[in-house]
């Protein structure tokens, strides 16, 4: 049966926590799952690994995912990566979509898209760089005013 514990260690700085699991029984050697300064952070990478253990999977997987830094790529690589993987369409789509990619490069390019906020796109919709669309494309992106209250029983219609 997987185990997880702590373990603590004196050390000339001070207390250290450490963190250790077996994949199976007595007969699995003990693995290293970490030191700590402070018996919270030990918890925490505890129940991460007591976690793993209990779906099923090697918590060294988890933590190697954990300790490395995930690639960042630019609005430009997603939209170059998006547009070669379009082998579907006609020629026509890949022109129009050549053409949103060209409008917006200048604007998003070097951004990472996890990065802009819903504000930042609103604006952008809602700003000059938008509205070199057509008239019927810019309505359909630009948020409507509501419609005016009507008082109860008023039988006139607004236009």
């Amino acid at each position: 049966m997987a185990s997880v514990s702590i373990r603590t260690r004196k050390t000339k700085s001070g207390k250290r926590f450490q963190v250790r699991y077996r994949l199976g029984g007595r007969g699995y050697p003990l693995v290293h799952g970490g030191v700590f300064a402070t018996m919270k952070e030990a918890r925490v990478r505890r129940d991460f690994i007591a976690g793993e253990l209990a779906a099923g999977r090697n918590p060294s997987l988890a933590l190697q995912a954990v300790g490395e830094t995930p690639i960042r790529r630019t609005f430009a690589q997603w939209a170059k990566s998006y547009k070669r993987s379009r082998v579907d369409v006609s020629a026509a789509t890949l022109a129009n979509t050549e053409t949103h990619i060209k409008r917006l490069l200048p604007i998003f390019g070097e951004r990472d898209p996890h990065s802009l906020s819903f504000a930042e796109i609103q604006e952008w919709v809602s700003s000059a760089g938008a509205m070199s669309t057509s008239p019927r494309t810019a309505s359909v992106c630009r948020p409507r005013a509501p419609r005016r209250a009507e008082p109860a029983g008023c039988r006139c219609r607004s236009v």
